[in-house]
């Protein structure tokens, strides 16, 4: 039986189906987390509200100021101008841009919520090691991020096309916040797991 302390939540983001990218589907995700050793306890396909996916990601100044900061670098990376795209170049502003995209993103469609547990005592840590960077397109090789990126994609090409980064999986950072997101995402409604 699993230790209960010893888990992570994970959620798979699923490839928009318009993208016909077959190598990406969630099975061969799955086959590739279970090869890395970890045990998948409780699959759960769901579709999450738009209350869900805002309480799934923090909205402190604090947190909002990290990711609007993630925009800005992509901004100057790819030479676009924050103010005319977005009309500020204020991180927390910035945040709460991202934030929405997010949002948008994981009510489009349905996705695939897991509790993993790993064999080394520190799931959480060796999953997100093993999950890789935020931006797939600057993943290391051999992460799940970098096995499973969509071409062309990169922080870069989200901030251009206004909208979330696509990046297979969101995992938790905490033991905290794994029993926290568990809460959200096994409270939200369970959707047929045929969906194509």
């Amino acid at each position: 039986m699993a230790d209960k302390e010893n888990v992570s939540i994970v959620l798979l983001k699923q490839v928009p189906p318009s993208l016909k990218l077959p190598r990406l589907k969630i099975e061969n995700v799955l086959s590739s987390i279970q090869k890395r050793g970890f045990e998948i306890l409780e699959p759960r396909w769901v579709a999450i509200s738009e209350k869900e996916a805002n309480l799934l990601y923090p909205s402190s100044n604090e947190w909002l100021e990290v990711v609007g900061n993630k925009v800005l670098t992509n901004c100057q990376e790819g030479a676009i101008d924050p103010i005319k795209k977005f009309g500020t170049s204020n991180t927390i502003d910035l945040g709460l841009i991202a934030k929405k995209w997010i949002t948008e993103y994981l009510t489009s469609m349905p996705l695939l919520a897991l509790e993993i547990t790993g064999k080394n005592g520190d799931t959480i840590q060796s999953f997100r090691d093993s999950l890789g960077g935020t931006d797939p397109s600057k993943a290391a090789e051999g992460t799940l991020r970098y096995e499973f990126r969509i071409p062309g994609e990169s922080g870069v090409e989200s901030v251009r096309k206004k909208r979330m980064l696509l990046n297979t999986a969101h995992a938790s950072d905490s033991p905290k916040e794994a029993k926290r997101e568990k809460g959200i995402l096994w409270e939200a409604m369970v959707w047929n797991p045929e969906y194509e």
